[in-house]
């Protein structure tokens, strides 16, 4: 299968042009958007907490290597690599948080965020290695 050289949709001028920026502020949002059913607000209620505090972690890091990329790439290739750890965090939390619901009681929603979530790790993973390519010598 060919696949078709990677092309930077426009100029990147700071860490809000990133689009993996974008979309994790998003899912942030997202995620203390999640309404689930009375009977289960207090199994959810600490998990849910949980899931937000790391939800908002990851455009944390994402903006954080951003910044460091210029002087210290290490770093900010660890702090991506962090940002994908919290992801795979959040993916367990939602796996977890799915099975304490009936079929119909909210799991769409965590399925969306499921499949939204493992495409921005994902990126966060292609964003490392055109970092690595460009300012690792």
């Amino acid at each position: 299968m060919f696949r078709k050289p990677f092309r930077v949709k426009s100029a990147i001028r700071s860490f809000r042009d990133l689009e993996v920026y974008q979309k994790t502020v998003e899912l942030a949002t997202d995620v203390h958007n999640l309404v689930f059913p009375e009977r289960c607000k207090a199994t959810t209620a600490s998990s849910h907490s949980k899931l937000i505090e790391n939800a908002e972690k990851v455009p944390k890091f994402i903006a954080e290597s951003y910044g460091d990329k210029f002087e210290n790439i290490a770093l900010s290739l660890q702090k991506l690599e962090r940002a994908q750890r919290i992801i795979a965090d959040i993916i367990t939390q939602i796996d977890i948080l799915r099975s304490l619901l009936k079929n119909g009681e909210g799991k769409e929603a965590l399925d969306k965020l499921l499949v939204k979530y493992q495409n921005q790790k994902r990126k966060i993973l292609n964003l490392q290695r055109a970092w690595r390519r460009v300012f690792v010598r």
